[in-house]
């Protein structure tokens, strides 16, 4: 992700990819970028569990306020599945509460070409969503019983790489809201057996991928990137270029866009305002005929 590296002691704000390791969850990840910056304003977009590895997109200072922009994106994984055996969580941290037969490499296959296209899934009873104010997991954990209503995902590919000794390794392309523990338990019932998650690995977030990420260890630190035009672009935002300094200072000072902005792009619903260096100022969105920030990134 390229962009104008910030000075962390002058200016602790932007956006950094990073690797997670398996065996820490999203949160305690960011325990050495808080350290490293000297903040408690560190945010990501999209969780990854405990046993899973791979991307997290980290947003630090003012650039929390562009998470909303992520939370949308698609997603790409690795998975490797584990045939014959269920556990409660769905995952390898679960006790086993099922057992059956592996299926064949056909039906598996048969059931794989099934599940590519939109389909109502039932969320983890192990998960972060919240049930009557509280965490679904912590309800199981207590021995509850959860319920979960089924919502609608994509899963746009889903490609088998392997299957050795009843282990599948899938590649995964999916919508936001996919539960990946949820697609291997579907997956197998479909194909007449149970499974788990044994590994799994985030490669993309939408154009962000897992190659350009530094490590959580922090070894090579955590160089921040600034929001810019290229980011907006990325993130599929027409960009719009603001040289005049009463029309920046009055953005700052949130002055409805239609007032103070001349020429918005009639056509778009998401533009990104820039500088003429190319640095993110505002995102603003049109509702009917009015425009709107969603955010003002360039201000205290």
């Amino acid at each position: 992700m390229k962009g104008f590296i910030v000075n962390r002691e002058t200016d602790a704000s932007g956006l950094v990819l990073i690797h997670k390791a398996e065996g820490y969850t999203s949160f305690e990840t960011l325990h050495a970028i808080k350290k490293y910056y000297k903040t408690g304003k560190v945010g990501h977009a999209g969780t990854l569990d405990r046993f899973a590895s791979g991307l997290l997109v980290v947003a630090v200072g003012r650039a929390t306020r562009l998470l909303p922009y992520f939370t949308s994106l698609d997603k790409w994984y690795e998975a490797t599945i584990r045939f014959g055996r269920e556990t409660d969580t769905l995952d390898p941290e679960g006790a086993i509460v099922r057992e059956g037969p592996v299926p064949s490499l056909e039906n598996l296959q048969e059931a794989i070409n099934r599940f590519r296209g939109t389909y109502e899934q039932v969320p983890p009873a192990y998960s972060a969503l919240h049930v009557e104010g509280k965490r679904a997991s912590e309800r199981a954990r207590r021995g509850e019983s959860v319920e979960l209503a089924p919502r609608p995902v994509t899963i746009y590919a889903l490609e088998l790489l392997d299957f050795i000794e009843g282990r599948a390794r899938l590649v995964i392309h999916c919508s936001k809201g996919t539960y990946i523990r949820s697609l291997a338990r579907d997956l197998a019932r479909e194909a007449a057996s149970c499974a788990y998650v044994e590994r799994l690995c985030r490669l993309a977030v939408g154009p962000f991928h897992l190659k350009d990420a530094v490590p959580g260890s922090g070894e090579r630190g955590f160089p921040l990137q600034r929001p810019n035009a290229e980011l907006a672009r990325r993130l599929g935002m027409e960009v719009y270029h603001v040289s005049d300094g009463a029309v920046i200072r009055a953005i700052r000072q949130g002055v409805p866009p239609h007032r103070c902005i001349p020429n918005l792009p009639e056509e778009k619903l998401l533009v990104a305002l820039v500088q003429d260096q190319e640095e993110l100022i505002a995102i603003i969105q049109r509702e009917g005929t009015l425009w709107r920030y969603g955010c003002v990134y360039d201000h205290p």
